[in-house]
């Protein structure tokens, strides 16, 4: 086998510290790897500027494989692979592995020769996962005092993990159980006060040792609030990872049941006492409400004879519409937005039971002819790559001029670059695919994380509705965020009775 390695002087990861003597470091973890295999370098490619984009030697590498010539690359690790890790990962699982060139890992002691296809793709994943988790900002504080007692009631273990913090958790446990017996949230707070409980920020203070200007050294009702609606307790923990929303689990400190019914009895008391009505001339809705066929604001009027809220067009109208309607109630759109993201929800779950069935058939389906022309282009590069050889030859036989072999060099260097470019267009393309066939599909990672409501709050449409369309004053349709991600799995998956 003709084995090639490597190197390069600084990790394409910005949460890793770069030791001295990188390259050092790496060759020996390689040559010991070969070693072990009884294999033999054939060559060895190495970025060594200390620049981050640096990249040359990695290039090189890559033109060299696509031109056959060697087998198997090694490195010490793919975190010394590339200026990105992206760079590499899409080298190694989408060109150089389907086209039979095999690579190894020395310092995690993997190849891809010895394992399936399925486990590379896991391997490659993992490895992702990693890389995203060490550049993730929060990495820098993971071990930071501020960073482990900020979720009242837990312990902050690493980056991933939540452990329950026996002593709030108790105080949250009874902050449920006196809501449950008819407690105001006033009412609960001034029992705690009294009692000389520590609210969540002196607690905090207190472990850390840190004097936070901000926040109260006593219970207050939006403290208790804060408690009573925060679906950790329940163990989903809702994180915002690289700018999008994910529920990882964690222990829960009361049961769903408890929430639940405890959320409901603070809506029947609300109801009761009037709370949660409308406000004049607005709606929760406001600024996200338009009309369907001209993409118009809808606002807000109060009716004079009822002194109901309706939407309706602005007055003036800024052209006159001939709509056998002119308004519609805010409580009937309102209760249709509430009904379609419910409905959405609904779909998401649907999704996620045909993402292992019906879903992986209908993935491959779109991947074959994808990579049938990803190959054909790899193909394709490789025939020109060829070109090279008899090139060089016919100049040292002195058959061609210096500036003629320039000419046709470049014309080569020219068709392969923009074949290059076509094909890393159908490898993101199968990434989109894979993505969309998955658990990680954005619009479904979005709306399984929807928690179950009887009433639509400010925050579940901040959260969820990307916008509310209104067809003639008659129809309400919801546009969910993630459209895009929504629309590119089966219609067909979401027929009505299909």
């Amino acid at each position: 086998m003709i084995c090639v390695s490597y190197t390069r002087s600084i990790a394409n990861c910005y949460g890793m510290e770069t030791p001295k003597n990188a390259i050092g470091v790496q060759n020996e973890s390689i040559s010991s790897f070969l070693k072990g295999r009884g294999w033999k370098l054939a060559a060895k490619y190495s970025d060594r500027k200390l620049e981050r984009e640096n990249e040359n030697a990695f290039l090189q590498m890559k033109q060299d494989g696509m031109g056959r010539k060697f087998e198997c690359v090694v490195f010490s690790s793919l975190f010394y692979c590339g200026k990105t890790l992206t760079s590499a990962t899409d080298l190694l699982g989408h060109i150089f592995y389907p086209a039979g060139i095999h690579f190894a890992v020395a310092d995690d002691g993997f190849c891809s020769r010895d394992v399936s296809p399925e486990e590379v793709r896991s391997y490659i994943e993992k490895v992702r996962h990693e890389y995203r988790a060490l550049n993730s900002s929060k990495n820098t504080s993971r071990y930071n005092i501020k960073t482990i007692y900020k979720k009242y009631g837990y312990i902050r273990v690493g980056e991933e993990e939540l452990e329950i913090d026996p002593e709030p958790a108790e105080v949250v446990r009874e902050i449920f159980q006196l809501s449950q017996s008819g407690k105001s949230m006033k009412d609960i707070a001034e029992i705690l006060n009294d009692r000389g409980v520590e609210s969540c920020m002196a607690y905090r203070r207190r472990k850390t040792g840190i004097n936070y200007k901000y926040g109260s050294n006593g219970w207050n009702a939006s403290g208790i609030s804060g408690i009573l609606e925060n679906r950790v307790y329940i163990g989903e923990w809702k994180r915002k990872i690289n700018g999008k929303t994910e529920v990882h689990s964690c222990p829960p400190i009361i049961n769903i049941e408890t929430f639940e019914t405890t959320r409901t009895a603070i809506l029947n008391r609300d109801l009761a006492k009037g709370k949660r009505q409308k406000y004049s001339g607005r709606s929760l809705l406001t600024r996200k409400i338009v009309d369907m066929e001209t993409d118009w604001p809808l606002h807000v009027y109060v009716l004079p004879r009822d002194k109901s809220n309706v939407f309706r067009f602005r007055y003036p109208a800024p052209v006159v519409r001939t709509y056998e309607k002119l308004y519609l109630s805010c409580e009937a759109v309102e209760q249709d937005t509430k009904r379609l993201l419910l409905e959405e929800a609904d779909k998401a779950r649907l999704a996620k039971e045909l993402l292992h069935g019906e879903g992986t058939s209908e993935k491959e389906k779109r991947m074959r002819p994808l990579k049938e022309v990803a190959g054909s282009l790899f193909s394709q590069m490789m025939g020109w790559e060829k070109k090279m050889v008899p090139l060089r030859t016919e100049l040292d036989q002195g058959l061609i001029e210096a500036t003629e072999f320039e000419h046709r060099k470049q014309s080569i260097l020219d068709h392969i670059t923009e074949l290059d470019s076509r094909l890393k267009d159908y490898i993101d393309e199968l990434g989109i695919v894979e993505k969309t066939f998955s658990e990680k599909n954005p619009w479904l990672q979005h709306y399984l994380s929807m928690p179950l409501f009887e009433v639509l709050t400010p925050e579940i449409v901040r959260e969820y509705v990307g916008m509310v369309k209104v067809f003639r004053f008659e129809t309400v349709y919801l546009v969910p965020l993630q459209k895009e991600w929504f629309e590119r799995l089966p219609k067909s998956w979401f027929d009505t009775g299909g």
